[in-house]
């Protein structure tokens, strides 16, 4: 019995190894399909991360919450540690100092380490678990994987630092390494130390299903508006705090009606819906920034992947809708 059961978990680990990436980068257009091969490498760091992370929230019985929590400890760790760009003015070559200070680019740092813990930890870890709904709340990996899971995060993690130091010969100071390593220790410790389950401060009458992917959607949209700005030349003469301030202001105020809605009764459906509105204007920008390329390999298979994913999406919708309904009969 154990080794069936150790086999029923290989596959669903399997489907967010690789659910990670393909979710983080290739569907927002950062690794399109005419560059896929450099989806291997970000397999073995964002597939690690994402069982890492899913595994040590089912086996500590920890809630979304904490989900996110270590999405970002984890965004930290690729966009601090890592790859080092919330210090590097010149990432990648281009110029990203946008609310610069204290040699932090403000901007870029809020917005991309959020959209980690999202897009690259939360919404894979949701969606996988989604599709094998028996085996949602076990743990998937056995001490040998989770065991290969850390040497692949760490070594991948490695392997990011020097190709990106050796593309721009950058690293960021060792008082910076420092505080940003304490603050992704704190976001753990602070996820490790909420209770399991919270007591439910507040109840927000849940809107339509559609009505909340709606506004997840317009939410996510405005996201990226923010992360495209950091690349604009001028960024449209808005001082660097009015992003900021939208940025802090969408952020809380999403977490803040998520958790009153999570709490109720068809939580399912409803963060489904917010995963979903999240997903596809993920999609939508990549499919924008794609057009601007002119690739046309790369714009017709983003086509593809919004094809398929809207009729994934319609499948599993209508699937949460009768559990929600057989649960109530």
């Amino acid at each position: 019995m154990m080794k069936q059961h150790r086999s029923g978990n290989a596959l669903p680990a399997l489907v967010l190894f690789f659910l990670s990436p393909v979710l983080a980068e290739l569907f927002l257009g950062s690794t399109s399909l005419s560059k896929a091969q450099g989806l291997f490498l970000e397999s073995f760091f964002y597939g690690s991360g994402a069982l890492l992370v899913r595994e040590t929230a089912r086996r500590f019985r920890m809630g979304w919450t904490q989900v996110i929590l270590l999405g970002l400890a984890y965004g930290m760790i690729e966009e601090g540690l890592s790859l080092q760009s919330v210090f590097n003015r010149h990432f990648l070559g281009f110029e990203i100092g946008y609310g610069r200070l204290w040699g932090v680019n403000w901007v870029w740092g809020l917005v991309i380490i959020t959209y980690h813990a999202l897009w690259s930890i939360t919404i894979p870890v949701f969606f996988a678990e989604l599709l094998f709904p028996a085996r949602r709340s076990v743990p998937w990996l056995n001490k040998a994987g989770i065991t290969t899971m850390v040497i692949f995060f760490v070594l991948s993690g490695v392997a990011f630092f020097l190709i990106f130091y050796r593309m721009s010969g950058f690293t960021a100071s060792w008082i910076h390494l420092t505080v940003m390593a304490m603050l992704v220790t704190g976001t753990i410790s602070m996820a490790f130390s909420l209770p399991i389950r919270p007591k439910q401060a507040f109840r927000i009458r849940k809107p339509a299903g559609p009505v909340t992917a709606l506004m997840a959607f317009t939410a996510a949209c405005v996201w990226f508006f923010i992360l495209d700005l950091v690349y604009l030349e001028g960024h449209m003469g808005l001082p660097a705090w009015v992003p900021l301030s939208l940025a802090a202001g969408i952020a809380s105020l999403m977490f803040f009606l998520g958790r009153g809605w999570s709490e109720q009764e068809g939580s399912d459906l409803f963060r489904f819906f917010l995963a979903s509105g999240a997903l596809m204007a993920s999609m939508g920008f990549g499919l924008f920034t794609l057009i601007q390329s002119g690739n046309k390999l790369d714009i017709i298979s983003q086509s593809i992947f919004i094809m398929v994913t809207v009729s994934a999406l319609s499948y599993l919708g209508i699937r949460l809708r009768k559990e929600q309904v057989n649960n109530k009969t």
